[in-house]
């Protein structure tokens, strides 16, 4: 006794003709109806990835930091970048120099930190537990001259 079934293609069922009812053929189905919102959140998830790359791209920053003159001093790029508590900034001072400072500002503009360098040392260890999470901008003051201006972001 073999069932005889008839497949409707068109209709994405089947009939079994021995018992004369249609039934959904649900993985075939499944994999149809999945596909387009599978697609949708594909191109989202690429656009999410694409804007969280430029975000953290400090290259444009650090392209125009390089143009900025240098007066007597050397600012270079945080490690790591991001980071959630110490960074390390690498910085040059002539020994001639009388004042050197590292100002910390927000993205609205306001200075929210300051520590005095000295030529003595090349780098300073940045505690980042003392400011919430988010994009700062820091620069290098040397005699009352910007020496350079970079990027950094605090992560949690």
């Amino acid at each position: 006794m073999e069932r005889e079934i008839r497949r409707d293609v068109d209709e994405g069922r089947f009939v079994d003709e021995r018992e004369s009812r249609l039934r959904p053929r649900y993985p075939q189905r499944i994999g149809a109806l999945c596909r387009k919102p599978l697609q949708e959140l594909s191109s989202i998830v690429s656009n999410l990835q694409m804007a969280n790359t430029a975000l953290f791209d400090t290259s444009e920053v650090s392209a125009a930091a390089e143009d900025q003159p240098s007066y007597g001093g050397n600012l270079s790029q945080n490690t790591p970048n991001p980071f959630e508590c110490k960074t390390v900034i690498r910085y040059h001072i002539p020994e001639n120099a009388v004042d050197a400072r590292i100002l910390i500002f927000n993205m609205q503009g306001m200075q929210v930190g300051q520590q005095t360098v000295t030529p003595k040392s090349d780098r300073m260890v940045l505690d980042g537990s003392d400011y919430p999470a988010g994009m700062y901008f820091y620069s290098l003051i040397v005699d009352g001259k910007e020496a350079g201006t970079r990027r950094m972001i605090i992560s949690r």
